[in-house]
């Protein structure tokens, strides 16, 4: 049976914004917008959040549906942010809508959703073009805030090192006998770590460490934390 393309399958205006509200890291964001823009009507989605200090023009923060099967056509990003609208585009074998909003200090987010029948869009388009808006304004103020987060964070490469294996469930012993240091200072590196992580303890600071991706050396999934304090 073919899925007609109409938007009123959306989650409801509540679910929405408790779904953002309850996303406390990049990938709960994740869940959040598929959760949002996840109808089997949408067959094409991309969201992408940018910072003016983003260099090349690259998003910071980026989240597509997959299957993506087409790209929008080529717009020149000041026309897209000319729009306070949803604005329309047509591709060869699809058609959609890019919803831009600019914040503070040159911060960016661009929706683009589409699919390949355009009977009836443009009337749920339009009906539903502010609560559109105004859920890409709040994913926007959630990104910005977790994006920005995790900017001002910055692990030496000891406290990462120390972090990622308190994730995997070693002891403070073990964490020093693999990194060839004291128990003293391995407890010095993780208490560096909670404190600018805001956390209480080292379990709970490896656990953010890890959503806000800030270490390099990607832990295992061992145990689940029960050890460190």
């Amino acid at each position: 049976m073919d899925v007609k393309p109409h938007l009123d399958v959306l989650p409801a205006h509540e679910e929405v914004m408790a779904a953002i509200e309850r996303a406390d890291s990049t990938e709960g964001m994740r869940k959040a917008v598929a959760f949002i823009f996840g109808s089997p009507a949408i067959q094409h989605f991309q969201y992408e959040f940018r910072t003016s200090s983003d260099i090349d023009g690259r998003p910071r923060w980026k989240h597509n549906r997959v299957p993506s099967y087409v790209d929008p056509p080529s717009t020149s990003t000041a026309e897209i942010f000319d729009h306070v609208v949803p604005m329309y585009w047509k591709a060869e074998t699809a058609f959609g809508y890019f919803i831009p909003f600019r914040g503070r200090l040159g911060s960016t987010s661009l929706v683009s959703f589409g699919c390949q029948d355009i009977d009836g869009w443009a009337p749920d388009v339009i009906r539903y073009a502010e609560r559109l808006l105004f859920i890409v304004a709040n994913l926007h103020r959630k990104i910005h805030a977790l994006t920005t987060q995790r900017s001002e964070i910055a692990l030496t490469e000891r406290e990462a090192e120390c972090l990622s294996l308190v994730y995997a469930d070693n002891r403070i012993h073990e964490i020093a006998r693999q990194l060839q240091l004291s128990d003293t200072t391995v407890n010095q590196y993780l208490t560096r770590a909670r404190i600018k992580l805001n956390a209480s303890t080292s379990a709970q600071a490896a656990i953010r460490a890890v959503e806000l991706d800030l270490l390099a050396r990607k832990p295992t999934d061992g145990g689940r934390l029960q050890h460190a304090g």
